[in-house]
Protein backbone atom coordinates (compact mmCIF):
# COMPACT_ATOMS: atom_id res chain seq x y z
CA UNK A 1 0.00 0.00 0.00
CA UNK A 2 1.19 2.79 -0.65
CA UNK A 3 3.38 5.55 2.32
CA UNK A 4 2.74 8.80 3.02
CA UNK A 5 3.51 11.28 0.09
CA UNK A 6 4.34 8.38 -2.14
CA UNK A 7 1.84 9.40 -5.03
CA UNK A 8 2.91 13.15 -4.21
CA UNK A 9 1.68 15.55 -2.23
CA UNK A 10 -1.62 16.07 -3.58
CA UNK A 11 -2.72 12.98 -2.89
CA UNK A 12 -3.93 11.34 0.03
CA UNK A 13 -2.74 7.44 0.02
CA UNK A 14 -4.56 7.40 2.97
CA UNK A 15 -7.84 7.90 0.71
CA UNK A 16 -6.16 5.53 -1.70
CA UNK A 17 -6.17 2.68 0.99
CA UNK A 18 -9.62 3.46 2.07
CA UNK A 19 -10.70 3.06 -1.14
CA UNK A 20 -9.41 -0.07 -1.95
CA UNK A 21 -10.78 -1.76 1.22
CA UNK A 22 -14.08 -0.16 1.32
CA UNK A 23 -14.73 -1.03 -2.45
CA UNK A 24 -16.10 -4.26 -2.89
CA UNK A 25 -14.87 -4.57 -6.48
CA UNK A 26 -11.51 -3.61 -6.11
CA UNK A 27 -10.24 -7.35 -5.76
CA UNK A 28 -8.47 -6.85 -2.63
CA UNK A 29 -9.79 -8.53 1.20
CA UNK A 30 -10.07 -6.64 4.30
CA UNK A 31 -6.61 -6.98 5.73
CA UNK A 32 -6.14 -8.47 9.28
CA UNK A 33 -3.39 -5.36 9.73
CA UNK A 34 -1.83 -2.76 8.43
CA UNK A 35 2.45 -3.03 9.70
CA UNK A 36 3.87 0.37 9.38
CA UNK A 37 7.52 1.94 9.89
CA UNK A 38 6.79 5.72 11.22
CA UNK A 39 10.22 6.27 9.69
CA UNK A 40 11.13 3.97 6.24
CA UNK A 41 15.19 4.23 6.57
CA UNK A 42 16.00 1.84 3.57
CA UNK A 43 16.37 3.60 -0.03
CA UNK A 44 16.32 7.19 1.58
CA UNK A 45 14.89 8.11 4.84
CA UNK A 46 10.50 8.96 4.66
CA UNK A 47 8.95 9.83 7.63
CA UNK A 48 5.32 9.53 8.06
CA UNK A 49 3.29 12.70 9.23
CA UNK A 50 1.23 13.10 12.23
CA UNK A 51 -1.83 13.61 10.60
CA UNK A 52 -1.12 10.30 8.16
CA UNK A 53 -0.86 7.88 11.37
CA UNK A 54 -3.83 8.93 13.08
CA UNK A 55 -5.62 8.68 10.24
CA UNK A 56 -4.38 5.39 9.21
CA UNK A 57 -4.98 4.60 12.66
CA UNK A 58 -8.42 5.52 12.38
CA UNK A 59 -9.17 3.50 9.34
CA UNK A 60 -8.02 0.63 11.03
CA UNK A 61 -10.47 1.01 13.73
CA UNK A 62 -13.41 1.67 11.93
CA UNK A 63 -12.78 -1.35 9.94
CA UNK A 64 -11.09 -3.41 12.92
CA UNK A 65 -7.95 -3.76 11.36
CA UNK A 66 -5.08 -4.31 13.64
CA UNK A 67 -2.44 -1.68 13.35
CA UNK A 68 0.93 -2.88 14.26
CA UNK A 69 4.03 -0.26 14.41
CA UNK A 70 7.43 -1.97 13.31
CA UNK A 71 10.02 -0.08 15.45
CA UNK A 72 13.13 -2.37 14.66
CA UNK A 73 15.14 -0.17 12.84
CA UNK A 74 13.66 3.44 14.70
CA UNK A 75 12.74 2.87 17.80
CA UNK A 76 14.59 2.88 21.16
CA UNK A 77 15.53 6.50 20.97
CA UNK A 78 16.66 6.34 17.90
CA UNK A 79 14.36 9.16 16.59
CA UNK A 80 14.68 11.07 20.01
CA UNK A 81 11.44 9.83 22.57
CA UNK A 82 11.84 5.82 23.05
CA UNK A 83 9.30 5.39 20.60
CA UNK A 84 9.55 6.79 17.34
CA UNK A 85 5.30 7.03 17.62
CA UNK A 86 5.27 8.91 20.67
CA UNK A 87 3.97 12.38 19.77
CA UNK A 88 1.86 11.59 16.75
CA UNK A 89 -1.42 10.90 18.90
CA UNK A 90 -1.87 7.15 18.24
CA UNK A 91 -1.83 3.66 19.86
CA UNK A 92 -0.71 0.65 18.12
CA UNK A 93 -2.18 -2.16 18.64
CA UNK A 94 1.36 -4.50 18.60
CA UNK A 95 5.15 -2.90 18.53
CA UNK A 96 7.91 -4.63 17.12
CA UNK A 97 11.07 -3.20 18.65
CA UNK A 98 14.91 -4.69 18.35
CA UNK A 99 18.04 -3.82 20.24
CA UNK A 100 21.23 -4.70 20.52
CA UNK A 101 22.35 -6.01 23.87
CA UNK A 102 26.14 -5.87 24.25
CA UNK A 103 29.05 -4.75 22.63
CA UNK A 104 29.20 -7.93 21.24
CA UNK A 105 25.54 -7.25 18.70
CA UNK A 106 23.98 -10.09 19.92
CA UNK A 107 20.06 -9.39 19.24
CA UNK A 108 17.18 -9.04 21.40
CA UNK A 109 13.47 -8.49 19.91
CA UNK A 110 10.50 -7.97 21.74
CA UNK A 111 6.64 -8.14 20.41
CA UNK A 112 4.66 -5.40 22.60
CA UNK A 113 0.86 -6.27 22.40
CA UNK A 114 -1.89 -3.96 23.50
CA UNK A 115 -3.85 -5.88 26.51
CA UNK A 116 -7.04 -4.15 25.97
CA UNK A 117 -7.69 -4.16 22.45
CA UNK A 118 -10.11 -6.82 20.14
CA UNK A 119 -7.90 -8.75 17.80
CA UNK A 120 -9.63 -9.79 14.67
CA UNK A 121 -9.64 -13.39 13.31
CA UNK A 122 -11.64 -12.81 9.73
CA UNK A 123 -14.67 -10.82 9.84
CA UNK A 124 -15.22 -12.03 13.92
CA UNK A 125 -13.99 -10.58 16.39
CA UNK A 126 -12.92 -12.32 19.99
CA UNK A 127 -11.52 -11.28 23.06
CA UNK A 128 -8.39 -13.17 24.00
CA UNK A 129 -7.27 -13.98 27.47
CA UNK A 130 -4.19 -12.24 28.72
CA UNK A 131 -1.32 -14.50 28.98
CA UNK A 132 1.40 -14.23 30.94
CA UNK A 133 5.12 -12.91 29.62
CA UNK A 134 6.92 -15.73 28.23
CA UNK A 135 9.96 -16.04 26.14
CA UNK A 136 9.03 -17.05 22.48
CA UNK A 137 12.69 -17.96 21.29
CA UNK A 138 16.43 -17.09 22.23
CA UNK A 139 16.84 -13.79 22.60
CA UNK A 140 13.61 -12.17 22.36
CA UNK A 141 10.22 -12.14 24.19
CA UNK A 142 6.63 -10.99 24.09
CA UNK A 143 5.37 -8.86 26.32
CA UNK A 144 1.58 -8.21 26.95
CA UNK A 145 1.08 -4.51 28.03
CA UNK A 146 -1.75 -4.04 30.60
CA UNK A 147 -3.91 -0.90 30.17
Amino acid sequence: MPYDGYLGPDIDTVDVIASLIEDGSSGLDLPAAFIVETVQAEGGVNVASRSWMRRLEQLARRHGILLIVDDIQVGCGRTGPFFSFEGMGIEPDILCLSKSLSGYGVPFALTLFAGSRRLVSGRTQRNLPRPQPRVRHRGGSAVLLGR
